[in-house]
């Protein structure tokens, strides 16, 4: 007890002395022990202490090992990677929070400690709390999995999913209560139903058929109402069933689409047959991604039809067949050029009339099969044949050779793609050029040769009918004056076949000026026109004469061309028009001379089928076009007919006549 003299002799001195101390006994080994001195009077004062030993070793280790423990729990409540919190039943207050507490909410331990969660305004509905209360007071102690909405510290709402259980600290009631935040789980969840709900509406509102089918029996899940459009068949008559016990489909190349989709996880525009349920056959082109539903793989399918495309194109591919064998069965070349007039597309004909081959042709121009002198005009053609979107021309090609060849070209224009094109196609007319050739050239000759008769028929009647009818009237005027005694009947009649024997020249006379007009060479072209005018108007046909920009001379070819046509023209007027007036419009530019010859009779039509072209306007026609002229006769809107020639003058450009 020598440890223990300070404790004793302050127990001497009449306290009360409470401590502890160790002792080793030989077989317990070290005990702590509770030692309680108090003092006892005797006659002298306090001469004796009293002595109380407890054996307090198990209860020390006890409480040691009691408070490791609840360092232990402090320790893990604290550090728990879940929000925690410590509360007393009786005033809702707390007596202890976690660190992911304080992270979470952003309140400070300190802050909280000995708070209430309704002071704090933890909660966004107090009333959650109250209900959490009951129910754990109800519920044997135990809550689990309660969703609530908290407030932060700094006005955040979160979701937070809690559980409590209600436990014993120091002889009160407190609730232990972990809570998990689910905020960022509950947009995820609601994200997902959005997203469903789109995918839903989606699926159902898609103007593509859609169907949901599981692989592993190939059961429709679910189908749009796409697909019932497309099929005939309704949903419920198809959901729960599967495709090949509806008969619904058959791929096209007979490869299973199941064994290519489990394969390659997806199956990209895969041509099906698709037999709907009023037995008619369509064709789909489907697509398929394999998905997991529910912990089963199922397939999205989505199915467009192509039924009406594939007609299209069959009736293109029929198309094509037939402007292929168009293309081959033309007699002429057959090109068709973009809008720049590169070569796109071609007949054999046409490599075998240009000799180039396929290949030199794909890098050609159009301009390169022509000499350069029709270069010009080709591109004109290009221009026009887009501007008009018709266009038909005559035109030079030549040959890889070197061989000229004249052609007839006839050029249209389309789109193809929204882009420009033109299709040109070409005939050979070197023949018909030739036939065409001699043809004029035996006109010409005709021609010629008529004016020749006419000429010595004029000179007959001029030189030799004319001086004997003249011979003939001095005789009859002699015999009248030598027989002085006829009688007054006879020689009245004498002197009408004088007359009518002077009428004869006269009329001989004209018709010899009428058929060839030697006043042309004497006079020119111009004096001639105006004495042609004065016959008509002697006939009775009232011609006005216009006479503008002339060259002071004409060929003689020329003139005599224009003089026959105004000439025929306007005796056509007097023999067919009725009409009383007409008008001859002659007129000079840099090119060549235009003449119209211009009535207000009743007129023709020569584009009518009835109409039949005399010999006249034959000859007309051929004169004009012998000297490389234009010849047009036209029916007049306001009545009447309209004769126009356009003839080339030869040679330089002569000084105009005022």
């Amino acid at each position: 007890m020598s440890a223990a003299k300070p404790q004793l002799e302050e127990c001497f001195a009449g306290k009360v002395v409470n401590f502890k101390m160790l002792c080793i006994y030989p077989r317990l080994g070290a005990r702590e022990l509770s030692v309680l001195l108090f003092p006892l009077e005797g006659q002298n004062g306090v001469d004796r202490a009293g002595c109380i030993l407890s054996d307090i070793t198990e209860q020390k280790r006890a409480d040691r090992a009691l408070r490791e423990s609840e360092d232990r729990f402090q320790k893990l409540f604290r550090c728990s990677p879940m929000v925690m919190m410590l509360l007393r039943i009786e005033d809702d207050r707390f007596l202890e929070v976690s660190e992911t507490f304080e992270r979470l909410l952003g309140f400070s331990r300190k802050n909280v400690i000995g708070s209430t969660s309704r002071e704090l305004g933890i909660w966004e509905d107090l009333g959650q709390s109250e209900r959490l209360k009951t129910e754990l007071l109800t519920a044997a102690g135990t809550v689990r999995d309660i969703e609530c909405n908290l407030r932060t510290a700094d006005g955040r709402s979160i979701v937070a999913l809690l559980s409590a259980d209600l436990i014993q600290v120091r002889g009160e009631l407190c609730a232990i209560i972990a809570m998990a935040d689910i905020t960022k789980l509950k947009r995820v969840e609601q994200s997902l139903r959005e997203s469903e709900e789109k995918f839903a509406k989606a699926f159902h509102e898609s103007p593509m058929s859609l169907t949901l089918v599981r692989i592993k029996d190939n059961c429709y899940l679910e189908v749009n109402e796409s697909f019932e459009r497309l099929c005939g068949f309704k949903r419920d008559e198809v959901v729960g069933r599967s495709a090949l016990d509806l008969g619904i489909w058959q791929p096209v190349d007979r490869v299973d689409p199941v064994k290519r989709l489990l394969a390659q996880g997806r199956l990209r525009d895969q041509e099906f047959l698709l037999h709907t349920k009023d037995g008619k056959t369509r064709v789909g082109l489907v697509s398929a991604d394999a998905i997991e539903i529910q912990n089963e793989l199922c397939s999205l399918v989505a199915t467009a039809d192509i039924t009406a495309l594939k007609q299209t194109q069959e009736a293109l591919v029929r198309e094509k067949s037939l402007t292929d064998a168009l293309f081959s069965a033309m007699p002429g070349m057959l090109f068709l050029f973009d809008e720049s007039g590169r070569p796109v597309r071609w007949n054999k004909q046409a490599e075998a009339i240009t000799q180039y081959s396929a290949g030199e042709i794909a890098q050609m121009h159009l301009l390169d099969f022509h000499p350069v002198k029709s270069k010009d005009g080709l591109a004109d053609i290009m221009a026009g044949v887009f501007e008009k979107g018709h266009v038909e021309e005559e035109a030079t090609l030549l040959t890889k050779r070197g061989r000229q060849i004249p052609f007839y070209f006839a050029s249209a224009s389309l789109t193809i793609d929204g882009k420009r094109h033109f299709v040109m196609v070409g005939i050979d007319i070197g023949e018909r050029k030739r036939i065409e050739k001699e043809r004029q050239d035996l006109s010409a000759r005709l021609i010629s040769a008529h004016d020749e008769e006419r000429s010595r028929i004029a000179r007959e009647l001029h030189d030799d009918v004319s001086q004997k009818l003249a011979l003939l009237s001095v005789e009859i005027d002699q015999l009248t004056q030598r027989r002085a005694h006829l009688k007054e009947q006879i020689r009245s009649r004498l002197q009408e076949v004088k007359d009518g024997t002077i009428e004869l020249a006269n009329t001989i006379h004209n018709l010899s000026r009428q058929l060839h007009p030697s006043v042309l060479t004497r006079v020119g072209f111009r004096a001639s026109l105006e004495g042609l005018v004065r016959e008509m108007r002697e006939r009775g046909l009232d011609v006005q004469m216009s006479y503008r920009n002339m060259p002071t001379t004409i060929s003689q070819e020329i003139s005599l061309c224009l003089f026959r046509v105004a000439q025929e023209a306007l005796n056509n007027v007097v023999k067919h028009s009725g009409a009383k007036k007409a008008r001859v419009e002659i007129e000079g530019d840099p090119v060549g001379v235009r003449m119209r010859v211009i009535d207000g009779g009743h007129g023709f039509d020569s584009r009518s089928k009835t109409f039949r072209a005399g010999l006249g306007l034959f000859s007309m026609k051929e004169r004009v076009v012998l000297v490389g002229g234009q010849f047009w006769v036209r029916h007049l809107r306001t009545g009447g007919t309209e004769v126009e020639a356009l003839v080339p003058l030869t040679g330089e450009r002569k000084a105009l006549s005022a």
